[in-house]
């Protein structure tokens, strides 16, 4: 059988092709099917840009598994490739059909693929504000397996979930992604028209600096973040969930061959192989390790990281085991009080958006929230950002975390494999972080200063 998907048709039901019965809005369950797959062919499009997510059958994969016997992309036409998936299996298309699918209530006409894919964590009835009415909803469904209110997705709705709510409750969709008020994962024209529309009220989804009004500063703030997406908070990290992961490159698949969506990685402009490449790169980062202790990801390490750890203790839930040992425990919480009060700004002076680099996009924010009580923006944590602030963005200005340790592109504090990797996935490309040597191009010499200096640390 032959599965054609355009790039708006993506997942959802194609009547030309009859394909009502395989992963229709209805919320049956895809039927497994095998054979031939055919997929959009867009620009970068070819074999190893998805062999390396799918195994023998067809399955998608962490990074570093292969194409089983049988596995046989080929060009078919100008517009498509075909893939050959040669045991009965859901497959990658229909897995990506049944995320597209999951909620097409809440999915932005203009996007098929934002929406559902960027709900804020906590927020079970979709209005951008985690607040009583979600906890409400979480009561209402607990001990079920409702998947909206099953915040940390583990198939139940139990006392985690009530727990991770209060620890969550206040969050926006604006806050997680400054600008964002709608939530669709990037900053744009909706959510300056939404402001704009809130403007003097007590609005919550678009009050960005919590001070109860809707005023000048979140439409600067939304300005000054214009054109930003999701991956600004974790590199890698497309739906916002804070941690890399299949879902991450199911959108990143998605999206390919598009321009200006939420899956552009590298903010290249267009979704293509160094997306890839960098989501591979990153495969598990979670945003507490981004910056050590930030749970939640919101370039702050609060009071509602330590909380978040503790709603979570014991279990696996990624986010909360900063420290990567596969459980949330005491390390965990030791690691969130040892950075207790630290900002992206300080982790790299001046990188308030913790995207790696210190730019115009946080020089704007300084100038958008000047002598506010913005505690990402306010690097040296006097209580209102200032003269001082400002200038510790401008003297930084240009600096990325492989400058401060030569090959330490991630700011982890180790040059490593990782490292490498990304310098690799960015190769001739304008994505700054990897450019160690800083002068302007991603090449051998950033290479070699990786491998030079590998195993060096901080310490």
């Amino acid at each position: 059988k032959l599965l054609i998907l355009n790039e708006l048709e993506f997942g959802r039901v194609s009547a030309p092709y009859g394909l009502e019965s395989t992963a229709g809005p209805s919320g049956r369950e895809p039927r497994e099917e095998k054979g031939d797959w055919c997929l959009p062919r867009a620009a970068g499009l070819h074999e190893r840009g998805i062999r390396d997510h799918l195994d023998a059958r067809g399955v998608v994969s962490p990074p570093g598994a292969t194409g089983g016997p049988g596995f046989n992309p080929t060009f078919q036409t100008e517009e498509s490739m075909k893939v050959h998936l040669p045991l009965q299996t859901s497959g990658l298309l229909l897995l990506l059909a049944g995320a597209a699918n999951a909620q097409l209530a809440r999915l932005n006409p203009m996007d098929p693929y934002a929406g559902s894919a960027t709900s804020l964590r906590g927020d079970t009835n979709g209005d951008c504000v985690v607040d009583a009415q979600d906890l409400v909803e979480v009561l209402s469904d607990f001990g079920t397996s409702v998947k909206s209110s099953d915040v940390n997705g583990d198939g139940t709705v139990d006392q985690i979930d009530i727990d991770m709510v209060n620890a969550l409750f206040g969050d926006t969709c604006g806050t997680r992604l400054w600008g964002d008020v709608d939530g669709d994962g990037i900053v744009g024209l909706q959510d300056l028209m939404q402001v704009l529309s809130d403007f003097g009220t007590g609005a919550a989804a678009s009050d960005l600096d919590g001070d109860g009004t809707v005023g000048a500063l979140e439409i600067e703030l939304v300005q000054a973040n214009w054109g930003r997406n999701l991956n600004s908070r974790v590199l890698g990290d497309v739906n916002g969930d804070d941690v890399v992961d299949n879902s991450d490159l199911i959108l990143v698949l998605g999206y390919f061959g598009r321009f200006g969506t939420i899956a552009d990685v590298d903010h290249s402009g267009i979704v293509d192989s160094a997306d890839l490449d960098i989501l591979r790169a990153q495969w598990g980062a979670v945003s507490g390790t981004d910056l050590t202790g930030d749970v939640d990801g919101d370039r702050v390490v609060g009071a509602s990281d330590a909380e978040l750890v503790q709603a979570t203790w014991g279990t696996a839930w990624a986010p909360g085991d900063v420290d990567g040992s596969g459980l949330v425990d005491l390390q965990d919480l030791l690691l969130v009080n040892a950075h207790f009060g630290d900002v992206a700004g300080t982790d790299l002076s001046g990188d308030i958006d913790g995207n790696w680099i210190v730019d115009s996009v946080d020089l704007a924010i300084v100038q958008a929230v000047f002598g506010a009580d913005f505690g990402p923006a306010d690097i040296d944590q006097s209580g209102a950002v200032d003269f001082q602030d400002l200038n510790l963005v401008t003297a930084s200005f240009g600096d990325t975390f492989g400058m401060q340790l030569e090959g330490d592109v991630n700011g982890d504090c180790v040059v490593g494999s990782i490292d490498q990797e990304l310098v690799l996935a960015a190769w001739g490309s304008s994505f700054l972080p990897a450019d160690v040597t800083g002068d302007g191009a991603i090449d051998n010499d950033d290479l070699l200063a990786v491998l030079t200096n590998s195993g060096m640390s901080c310490d």
